[in-house]
């Protein structure tokens, strides 16, 4: 139960010039897979993209990802190799919330709330109210 993260460098497709510049694996991305770019080299054709994924009860069954999906990514045709850290890689960089009225119980005092019959612990509430209770994150 915790948010998986991977860094790959991958090839690029589209232009920045035309508004499309993108990660070619993007397009082929299995869901409950989500990334963000740390950086682009529109000139050599590459980018620095970190993926990331949870396989917290919690969520939907198709949505559920882990370690080993983000490994699998590495068979891609657009990636280039892998990347151990990235100094623009934050410190958090995704994470999953329950809106309250989602939840069927929740338990502020134990930190805990009910979802499809699920019981799971919330890393904290948002300030955000329309975004609630933050289940996991990393």
């Amino acid at each position: 139960m915790t948010v998986y993260r991977k860094i790959y460098k991958c090839r690029t497709v589209g232009s920045k010039a035309e508004g499309n510049l993108r990660p070619e694996i993007v397009d082929r991305l299995p869901t409950g897979i989500n990334c963000c770019v740390l950086e682009y080299n529109e000139a050599e054709g590459w980018a620095i993209v970190e993926f990331f994924c949870s396989d917290h009860p919690l969520l939907e069954e198709k949505f559920r990802k882990g370690r080993d999906d983000l490994e699998r990514l590495r068979a891609d045709p657009s990636v280039i190799e892998t990347l151990a850290t990235h100094p623009n890689s934050p410190p958090v960089l995704g994470g999953f919330a329950i809106r309250p009225e989602l939840a069927e119980a929740i338990d502020e005092t134990a930190g805990e709330v009910m979802v499809r019959g699920v019981r799971a612990k919330f890393v904290r509430k948002s300030p955000e109210p329309r975004i609630g209770l933050i289940i996991d994150e990393g």
